[in-house]
C-alpha cells in the first residue's frame, strides 16, 4: 500500500493544456499562415496561368484534328485583351475580314458576357495579351506559325508558340510582363 501512495505523489497532477496555451499556439499558427499566404497566392496564380496555357494547347489540337478529319481549314481566334476564344471553319473569301470584325473585346463593349456561337473563355483572371491574329489549321495537318501570350492579374505572362509545318505547340516559362516591355 505504501507504494501506491508514493506512486500518486510522483505522478503529475496536470493532465491537459490550459486554454491560454491553446490560444497561444493558435495565434502562432495564424501568424505563420499570414506570412506564408502571399507566396502561396502567387504560386497558385502561376499554376492557373499554366493550366490556361494547357487549355489553349488542347484547343489547338482539337482545331487541328477537326481540320484534318473534315477537310476544311479551321481557325482559332481570340479576343484581344479578353478571355474569349473560339474555333470556326475558315471561309477563304472572307476569313480575314470576319476575324477582325468578329473579335471585338467584350470589355470594350461593356458587356462581360457577350458570346459568339461556340465561344469559350479562359479561367477568371487570365487574359490574352496579344492581338487577335487567327491561327489557321489546314487539312494537311499544317498551320500558321504563331506566338501568343497569356497574362494574369499579377502582370505575369506565359508564351505559347506553335510551329507551322508540324503544328507542334510549346509553352514557355512564366515571366514578368515588364521584361517584355524592356
Amino acid at each position: 500500500m505504501k507504494f501506491r501512495s508514493l506512486e500518486r505523489k510522483l505522478r503529475p497532477t496536470r493532465q491537459a493544456l490550459t486554454l491560454l496555451e491553446v490560444l497561444l499556439v493558435l495565434a502562432v499558427l495564424a501568424l505563420l499562415a499570414a506570412a506564408a499566404w502571399p507566396s502561396l497566392e502567387r504560386s497558385l496564380a502561376d499554376q492557373r496561368l499554366r493550366n490556361a496555357a494547357d487549355v489553349v494547347r488542347a484547343e489547338w489540337s482539337h482545331a487541328r484534328a477537326k481540320a484534318m478529319s473534315s477537310g476544311v481549314a479551321q481557325q482559332f481566334c481570340h479576343e484581344p485583351d479578353g478571355r474569349g476564344y473560339w474555333i470556326e471553319a475558315r471561309d477563304e473569301g472572307t476569313a480575314v475580314a470576319n476575324a477582325d470584325a468578329a473579335a471585338p473585346s467584350a470589355a470594350a463593349d461593356g458587356f462581360a458576357d457577350a458570346r459568339r456561337p461556340g465561344q469559350s473563355f479562359l479561367p477568371d483572371g487570365i487574359f490574352f495579351f496579344t492581338e487577335n491574329t487567327p491561327i489557321i489549321f489546314y487539312p494537311d495537318g499544317a498551320c500558321t506559325t504563331a506566338r501568343i501570350v497569356l497574362r494574369n492579374e499579377n502582370d505575369r505572362g506565359i508564351a505559347l508558340s506553335i510551329r507551322g509545318l508540324t503544328a507542334v505547340s510549346a509553352v514557355g516559362e512564366i515571366f514578368q510582363l515588364e521584361e517584355v516591355a524592356q
